[in-house]
């Protein structure tokens, strides 16, 4: 079992049919952490998630500055970059990240789907040679329909609104159009 922190640089794992414990605490030296929200350096949430080969793990930043692969059996730490576009952390953009991204499935052996937050896109990602590649999303009409909340009753206290978000988005309310249901007396 691994087990990332969520505040300072201290990765365990955990092997309890061995009662084994390994730290790793070697970070890359330029490895940091910043408050997507404020700015602020800090040491909280490094990672995101994690990817498993047979020789390394490789991390996600959650508000760290690069991912890190760490090698099973010397434990070293290193630096480890996808070929993904752009900055992991941004300030600006239509819909904001409070998070790099996570890998969120194993899509064959050495290759899995990130989440990329900055640009709310998927990407398959070879750990080897850290190519990615986009994977295009697509909703059909129908499936739009069935899930945003359109300019309905969003809780007791906001009682008509639209949630800006990639299905409503303010150019949206301004022509009239929205996904989604509308309330009565809207």
């Amino acid at each position: 079992l691994w087990y990332l922190p969520m505040h300072g640089k201290r990765i365990l794992r955990w092997n309890p049919r061995e009662g084994s414990l390994r730290s790793y605490e070697d970070f890359p030296a330029d490895f940091s952490c910043v408050n997507i929200l404020n700015g602020v350096p800090c040491e909280d949430l490094p990672f995101g998630s994690a990817a498993f080969t047979e020789d390394a793990v490789y991390l996600s930043p959650g508000w760290g500055n690069q991912f890190v692969r760490i090698d099973k059996r010397t434990g070293k730490m290193e630096r480890w970059q996808p070929e993904l576009p752009g900055a992991l952390q941004r300030k600006e953009g239509y819909c904001r990240a409070n998070w790099a991204g996570d890998f969120i499935s194993k899509q064959s052996e050495g290759v899995y789907r990130y989440l990329f937050l900055p640009e709310r896109a998927l990407y398959d990602i070879e750990l080897a040679t850290g190519k990615c590649r986009r994977v295009e999303i697509a909703f059909s009409d129908a499936a739009l329909a069935k899930y945003p909340a359109g300019f309905a009753k969003l809780a007791d206290w906001i009682r008509y609104g639209c949630e800006e978000s990639a299905f409503n988005s303010l150019q949206d309310l301004l022509d009239g159009l929205f996904s989604g249901p509308v309330s009565a007396g809207a």
